[in-house]
């Protein structure tokens, strides 16, 4: 059985990502609840844009991108 989203990114934060450890699905939940905050602008802001700073958006898109791939076996 896959992962949920909040699985997966707290599969990818620990060590081994066959072991889900709480806090990384606390954190999990808490990054995705704060994720409509971070994206209020829903611009392309930061090293996409030649700014010295990471750019939400493409952080969010790379993170869904890759849970698409790793569900649907991309």
């Amino acid at each position: 059985m896959k992962y949920t989203f909040i699985e997966y990114l707290a599969a990818c934060e620990g060590e081994d990502f066959d072991i889900i450890e709480d806090s990384n699905i606390e954190w999990a939940k808490h990054f995705v609840s704060k994720i409509s905050e971070m994206l209020e602008e829903g611009i392309h802001e930061g090293d996409c844009t030649k700014q010295p700073h990471t750019c939400n958006l493409c952080c969010i898109e790379t993170m869904l991108q890759e849970y698409y791939d790793y569900r649907f076996d991309k």
